[in-house]
């Protein structure tokens, strides 16, 4: 009996998994109103402490709220606040029981409503050609929000049907009409006779009786522990009408969370599955063509499918095969005495009209993760098509994949989507211009790679580099090392602290990952720290975090440095007047000052203070007193703008509840003068509440890009905040700037084609521009050729285009001629670059590069955020002196030569 009620509270649990927003009384459309679920939560910690693993017990609870805003008092202007956009196809994709159909004319998947982080009433259509989903624009008064309803494609009138659910006051019985043809419109079908309002049922539309088909579900009768086993009929003609059908032979018993699918040309709806006080493994089909009946395919191979509900399947219209993929199964461990769930990812099919029909298993595809609760539809091509879900953790899905029933071997994923990420690191590689993101936790720790390139537009992709990897960790740090072109993680937690250094090089052909073993004492394993990327000292700067030595663990303030330049070695910095101890914090590298400036965090108690630590004389914490006032928080996160020279914050929490009071504002904190912090008020669609997340500056895009967190779930967003220019925009772009012997080759773009003729300008210094001549645009592009050059010389070009009594110009584009002759010595014994003495001139760079062998080589001059200022390709053996840059500003560059799987970097720093 114990055990009875044990499984009856598990599937009253599945049901409170699924409660509408808020708990409240039936209305006249909606009969049974279901409880939310208590507040649970597991951990490593106690709270509030932000190593806590936070993953529900309960996936979908509803947790209270509290969404901390902007202040409505906002110094500075818009433009300097900029616009949130969210970046790729995952917008509007991550859903738990949505309603999904194919419509078949415009070759798409159309999902209504659902669950995030909150039920929704919103319509997406999903374009099989783009791979991406879109809001579709409706008119019309659309259905409340809802999860567990069901939908149809009805191809007799074009439209989608949508019937019951849970709502926010509980279960509906309502049916919609979404007309397709035209702008798709919304309207509530009036019909007469009503079934109990349910939801978790299964559906079909019969298009030879023009009729949508409903069985079981969810109707709240305690009699059956909720489950229903009726079968209804509407009739969809001029007057819709409910009828219950009555089969001969009686079905299934009542069931909830079922997969279905409906066979057209033999007129049978076939139900697997799904749950009342027990989960079944049974496939019964209801025949239609004659009087109702039910029959029960009884496979005659050993395997079949595990018992299970709430999974994805279908009828394949083609191969006439019934298809089965994931679910979850819940079913006492071996002694009897706890609920163990198991979420599937495994595909099964069967032919059941056949003679002898039996499962056959099809091997599961490690890209697509286990799941349930996704959308899933079966399109007329015989291809079952599956949206969202939840995975393991309760980790909320938005991928969209496709597999062909009549030969599932393999999954189609449409999406690159990183997965869902809580606590991961990200860095810009700013010589490919991308995003690379390891490790996290989406319920369990990882130590997968993705990148993401910024101008392809192409997505997320796993990165799979050679070399053993770190361990799965979250809560560690990592920086981007411009000169050795390699991302440095530090530390982290897995249930064990770190205090391991690694690289992940791309230096040669192929990303690999290498432990690195420092010299000298190393800090204590820790986690939730902080680092940044001292550009000056070439070293990693390391403060503050848990110090993994003894449960609760406590807070550290101690500072040290790994050195970067040659063999790696840690240092302790002997820094005085340290801020108290905490973890959780935020901090940058200020490039114009020289330092590290850290906010926030956790003592335990919430800190919104700010520290200063110059990285060059005696190592001494600085308070600072900014300006204005900003909330205490901690998990949030900051970068520093350099077009603005100011520190960038958003998000975090401030309460021992971080699931429930996340902060979405934006400040920054100026740094010029007297420090000030300012409330920004940026434009478009501002992300949701989130800790957690992690975020990089993009100079090549002047942006802030962010991704992941916990929003109430774990986020696999991307966000992009467009900041304007700090100047005016530069209409005129430099295409590409290069010389050869003899002459300087230039192009530039222009952004409309009616433009007049263009003034071509050269400097040699930077200061003094001389008209070098006159243009006419080629479409949009102009192209120019200077042939007036001295071999070794170093020139600047910009374009002048002045319409509408306003005048354009590019930026500076610097081009150095190379010489006939530029082997200095006919050979060298090693692959080497070095300085090279004094520069013919100021604003640039000499050096020397050595090559072995006749191997082509690239000599790059790179600036502290990584972008490529000037750059040489050559070929041949012998050492050359090389003079790069021209019109530089003074600060410290990064040369780095490459040829093959060999490199070669070193520090150049420019004086006034």
């Amino acid at each position: 009996m114990t055990r009875h009620l044990l499984r009856v509270a598990a599937c009253a649990l599945m049901l409170a998994l699924m409660a509408a927003t808020h708990a409240a009384a039936a209305t006249a459309s909606a009969t049974v109103t279901v409880a939310a679920p208590t507040n649970r939560w597991a951990g490593d910690f106690a709270p509030p402490s932000p190593l806590e693993t936070t993953r529900p017990a309960d996936a979908l609870s509803l947790l209270p709220r509290v969404r901390r805003t902007t202040p409505t008092s906002v110094t500075g202007g818009a433009g300097s606040s900029g616009n949130w956009s969210l970046v790729g196809p995952q917008a509007g994709a991550q859903r738990f029981t949505p309603a999904v159909i194919v419509d078949p004319v415009r070759q798409r998947l159309l999902s209504f409503g659902g669950a995030d982080s909150v039920v929704t009433a919103a319509t997406w259509a999903f374009s099989f050609a783009t791979g991406s989903w879109t809001p579709l624009a409706t008119a019309g008064t659309p259905p409340s929000a809802r999860r567990l309803h069901g939908a149809v494609y009805d191809s007799n009138a074009d439209r989608m049907l949508v019937f019951g659910g849970l709502g926010g006051a509980g279960l509906l019985d309502d049916v919609w009409q979404l007309t397709l043809s035209g702008t798709p419109t919304w309207s509530r079908l009036v019909v007469t006779g009503t079934p109990r309002a349910r939801a978790a049922f299964a559906c079909a539309f019969d298009a030879t009786a023009n009729r949508l088909l409903v069985y079981g579900g969810y109707d709240g009768d305690t009699l059956t522990f909720g489950a229903a086993s009726d079968v209804w009929a509407l009739s969809l003609g001029a007057s819709p009408e409910w009828t219950e059908l009555t089969p001969v032979i009686p079905g299934p018993p009542p069931r909830f969370g079922i997969a279905s699918g409906w066979d057209g040309a033999g007129r049978a709806l076939y139900v697997f599955g799904g749950e009342d006080s027990t989960q079944s493994g049974e496939l019964w089909k209801l025949s239609l063509a004659g009087t109702p009946a039910w029959s029960r395919v009884l496979s005659l191979s050993p395997a079949a499918p595990a018992a299970r509900a709430w999974a994805a399947g279908g009828f394949d219209p083609v191969s006439q095969r019934f298809v089965l993929y994931g679910g979850l199964s819940v079913a006492f461990d071996a002694l009897g005495e706890n609920l163990v769930p198991t979420t599937h990812g495994d595909v099964w099919t069967i032919a059941p009209g056949a003679g002898a029909p039996e499962w056959t298993e099809s091997t599961p595809d490690p890209n697509i993760l286990p799941r349930w609760g996704a959308g899933a539809a079966i399109s007329p091509s015989g291809d079952l098509y599956v949206c969202g879900g939840v995975t393991e953790h309760y980790q909320l899905l938005g991928d969209v994949w496709k597999l062909n029933v009549a030969n599932p071997a393999a999954w189609q994923g449409y999406e690159d989507l990183f997965p869902p990420r809580l606590q991961e690191v990200m860095v810009l590689d700013p010589a490919r211009h991308r995003l690379v993101a390891f490790g996290g936790t989406d319920g369990s720790y990882r130590n997968d790679t993705y990148v993401h390139s910024l101008d392809s537009g192409r997505g997320w992709a796993m990165l799979v580099p050679t070399g053993t990897r770190p361990a799965p960790r979250r809560l560690h740090t990592a920086i981007w090392d411009t000169p050795r072109d390699r991302m440095i993680v530090f530390g982290g937690f897995d249930g064990t602290f770190y205090n391991d250094v690694w690289e992940l090089s791309f230096a040669g052909p192929n990303p690999k990952w290498n432990r690195l073993t420092p010299s000298g004492t190393a800090p204590g394993a820790r986690a939730g720290h902080v680092a940044v990327f001292d550009p000056v000292g070439e070293r990693m700067i390391v403060t503050s975090g848990y110090d993994g030595v003894t449960p609760p663990y406590s807070r550290v303030n101690d500072t040290w440095a790994l050195s970067l330049s040659g063999a790696p070695a840690w240092t302790k910095i002997p820094a005085t007047n340290a801020p108290v101890a905490r973890s959780s914090a935020s901090a940058i590298y200020d490039p114009v000052r020289n330092r590290l400036v850290l906010f926030g965090g956790t003592s335990p108690a919430f800190l919104g203070d700010c520290w200063a630590l110059p990285l060059a004389g005696a190592p001494e914490w600085v308070a600072l007193a900014p300006a204005g006032t900003i909330p205490a928080r901690e998990e949030h996160a900051a970068v520093y703008d350099a077009a603005r020279d100011r520190m960038v914050v958003f998000g975090g929490y401030d309460t021992p509840t971080p699931y429930s009071h996340n902060f979405d504002d934006l400040w920054s904190l100026d740094l010029p003068g007297t420090p000030a912090w300012n409330a920004l008020a940026p434009g478009g669609t501002t992300p949701s509440p989130r800790w957690g997340m992690k975020t990089v500056y993009d100079p090549n895009a002047d942006g802030l890009w962010m991704y992941g967190g916990w929003d109430w779930t774990y986020s696999q967003q991307l966000w992009f905040l467009q900041w304007s220019k700090p100047t005016t925009p530069v209409a005129v772009t430099t295409l590409q700037a290069f010389g050869v012997t003899g002459r300087a080759v230039l192009q530039w773009s222009l952004p409309e084609r009616s433009r007049p003729a263009a003034l071509v300008q050269r400097t040699t210094d930077g200061v003094r521009w001389s008209s070098a001549g006159r243009l006419l645009p080629s479409g949009l592009t102009f192209a120019w050729s200077d042939r007036d050059v001295t071999p070794g010389a170093s020139y600047a070009y910009r374009t002048l285009v002045t319409a509408n009594g306003r005048s354009m110009a590019s930026a500076p584009a610097w081009v150095t001629i190379p010489n006939a002759i530029v082997a200095v010595t006919p050979s060298a014994s090693a692959f080497a670059l070095r300085r090279a003495g004094a520069a013919s001139r100021a604003g640039v760079v000499a050096l020397t590069c050595a090559m072995p062998d006749g191997a082509a080589a690239r000599l790059d001059l790179l600036d502290v955020s990584g972008r490529v200022v000037d750059s040489r390709r050559f070929a041949g053996a012998g050492e050359r002196r090389v003079e790069l840059g021209g019109g530089l500003a003074p600060g410290v560059y990064f040369a780095r030569l490459a040829s093959g799987s060999r490199s070669a970097s070193l520090k150049c720093v420019l004086l006034r």
